[in-house]
């Protein structure tokens, strides 16, 4: 939903505010696929109800342009 984006600290801030408490600078070129990478989309969508809307909306519409 767009009304819940957090404009003052999106999650690239974020990621930097925590990176910090570790002592190292968050680069998103070089942490971001990292971290990606061993993301798991299934778990996200079980805990995050927009990234679960999301996801849901673009299978449909790649189900519906038949890929």
């Amino acid at each position: 939903m767009p009304e819940t984006v957090n404009f003052h600290e999106p999650p690239s801030f974020l990621l930097a505010r925590l990176y910090k408490r570790t002592g190292r600078n968050y680069k998103k070129r070089v942490d971001g696929p990292n971290l990606f990478d061993k993301a798991d989309p299934a778990r996200a969508y079980e805990k995050c109800p927009c990234f679960g809307q999301m996801l849901d909306e673009m299978l449909t519409m790649a189900r519906n342009a038949g890929l």
